[in-house]
């Protein structure tokens, strides 16, 4: 059982060195167990974010692929429409 247990976030820095200041700190040998945990993802929307920030925040996908992954039914149909719609909001810009 330790006397204290803490969580350090180490960025950049020697773990030995660390625990030498620690040691001459508490004037007696300090033991140290690191535990490395992992960076991992489970939100798939922050994994497509980082995704795309690694490509240069172009797109992973065409449209048309990332309606099919949506699940939308009538592709053509349903790209048709939206062209439609974006012809129709630039006109509207215009105005």
């Amino acid at each position: 059982m330790t006397a204290f247990s803490e969580k350090f976030n180490v960025d950049n820095v020697d773990v030995k060195q660390f625990a030498d200041v620690l040691t001459l700190t508490y004037k007696k040998a300090v033991f140290i167990n690191v535990t490395v945990t992992p960076y991992i993802i489970n939100n798939e929307a922050a994994f497509y974010r980082m995704l795309m920030k690694a490509n240069g925040n172009q797109p992973l996908f065409s449209q048309k692929t990332t309606m099919e992954r949506a699940g939308v039914k009538d592709l053509e149909q349903e790209l048709e429409e939206s062209n439609v719609e974006m012809e129709k909001k630039a006109g509207n810009e215009l105005l």
